[in-house]
C-alpha cells in the first residue's frame, strides 16, 4: 500500500514542478515580447 502512496506523491510533485516550469516559461515569453516591442519601437 505504501508504494501507491509514494507513486501518488511522485505524480503530484511532478505536476507541481511542471506547472512551475510552465509559469516560468510564460514569464520569459512575456519578457521577450516586451523587449522585442521596445526594440521595434526604437
Amino acid at each position: 500500500m505504501r508504494i501507491f502512496t509514494r507513486i501518488r506523491h511522485m505524480f503530484m510533485d511532478n505536476t507541481e514542478i511542471r506547472l512551475e516550469i510552465e509559469k516560468i516559461k510564460n514569464e520569459l515569453d512575456n519578457q521577450d515580447k516586451k523587449y522585442g516591442d521596445h526594440i521595434s519601437l526604437s
